[in-house]
């Protein structure tokens, strides 16, 4: 091979070396580009104290609250917050939960006949009801698992992110939990707050479209009881599995006894 062929040959090999670099450029400002409008969902950890509510002749601790919140400012449902750490805005959220609440119910009601209570908790197509005595005293709603929303912008854009409420049957299926296995003397490690599932479902600016899991695992951390006296505290703590979130919920139950 010649001067002239070896020139050749090596004038071919830096036009095939430059054609890759170029390749490789406009593929990473394409992966740039797309990351640009990517949104991504995630759920943060939040924590509440449950206090007890008067209903006929028994305390549950039905009344969701955060720490240190004045009574008046307790509601009988509880949120957490969903926001995007990615960079693009997501549209057309759709959030919905999961959990086996016929296996919750069926326990709580369980655990009141265990127990000699005069209530149960009655269920019927759409409603979940506090049934003492006969009459319902407390009613929400059992097939409220879902919320859908417009969009949700970059977590840089907006700080607060959407809340998501929990299903309203969980709330009251978790409070009437606690306070029927306190009032049956069960140690804390005894205590196993049924997992809930949040399912995401989005899209972002370019029309693609992700779905994400987020699986919510109890743990009870603590209780505070006081002899004589009805009201229990709890501590929980809803914590991160693997590579999904979780949360941290601290409660007050109350079951007379």
């Amino acid at each position: 091979m010649n001067t002239i062929e070896w020139i050749s040959l090596l004038s071919s090999i830096g036009t095939l070396l430059t054609a890759i670099i170029a390749a490789c450029t406009l593929f990473e400002l394409f992966r740039q580009r797309r990351a640009s409008y990517k949104p991504d969902l995630c759920v943060l950890q939040n924590s509440f104290q449950l206090r007890p509510s008067k209903l006929s002749d028994c305390e549950l601790a039905i009344e969701w609250g955060k720490h240190n919140e004045k009574e008046g400012d307790l509601f009988n449902f509880a949120s957490m917050a969903v926001v995007n750490v990615g960079f693009g805005a997501a549209k057309n959220v759709t959030a919905k939960w999961f959990f086996d609440r016929e296996r919750l119910l069926n326990e709580v009601n369980e655990l009141a006949q265990k127990t000699h209570q005069s209530f149960y908790i009655e269920k019927d197509d759409h409603m979940l009801s506090i049934n003492d005595k006969g009459s319902g005293k407390f009613m929400v709603n059992y097939r409220m698992d879902s919320e859908e929303f417009e969009y949700l912008l970059p977590l840089t854009q907006d700080n607060k992110g959407r809340k998501v409420n929990l299903p309203p049957a969980y709330t009251l299926l978790v409070s009437s939990y606690l306070s029927l296995k306190i009032y049956n003397n069960m140690r804390s490690k005894e205590l196993e707050i049924p997992n809930i599932t949040l399912d995401l479902s989005y899209s972002d600016i370019g029309k693609g479209k992700y779905t994400t899991k987020h699986r919510i695992k109890c743990q009870v951390i603590s209780i505070e009881t006081k002899g004589g006296e009805l009201s229990s505290k709890f501590h929980v703590l809803l914590s991160k599995y693997h590579n999904e979130w979780f949360h941290l919920i601290s409660t007050k139950s109350t079951f007379a006894p």
